[in-house]
């Protein structure tokens, strides 16, 4: 008897045991098949954590080279002016009429607007001159202080009044 109850014993563990273990049947993934899974998934998330970073640096990029290049624009613009400002015996060798001031200066506010065109800015070109210069009048420093020693009754020798000015937009 004793050796019968250790079978049916035996018997028991052995149904307990299996009903705990896995079982080996077709229907469910393997561990392989999982792991192909969570690595693809893995995989995945990795290519839109590095989409969206490129994306959100190049954005910011872009503005803030946008700004920089703006405000490279404004300062080419103010030194035009400074630069048109100058006595009118300092100005360029090319300027020898009131035409040709306003061109050199126009043409200077144009490659303003090329240089920094992709900022987004539109520039507009506007000329000033006090002494009523204009065309083919020549442009030197008596004519252009003509104007101010009418205006203010000054005679002396001043750095004229001649202003062009590249306007940022």
């Amino acid at each position: 008897m004793t050796s019968l109850n250790h079978t049916d014993n035996s018997r028991k563990s052995d149904r307990l045991i299996r009903r705990r273990l896995p079982r080996r049947d077709e229907s469910g993934l393997t561990t392989l098949e999982w792991l192909l899974i969570v690595a693809a998934v893995a995989g995945l998330a990795a290519l839109a954590v590095v989409l969206v970073t490129n994306v959100v640096g190049e954005t910011s990029e872009q503005i803030s080279g946008s700004s920089a290049r703006e405000t490279g624009a404004i300062i080419a613009a103010d030194t035009l002016m400074n630069d048109s400002l100058r006595a009118a015996t300092n100005q360029p060798a090319s300027v020898n009429t009131y035409d040709d001031w306003v061109n050199y200066y126009n043409n200077r506010c144009e490659r303003i607007k090329i240089t920094y065109g992709d900022a987004g800015i539109d520039v507009s070109a506007n000329f000033d001159l006090d002494s009523g210069l204009t065309g083919t009048d020549t442009f030197d420093a008596a004519n252009v202080n003509k104007g101010d020693a009418e205006a203010t009754g000054d005679t002396s020798p001043a750095t004229g009044k001649a202003v062009a000015e590249c306007r940022i937009i």
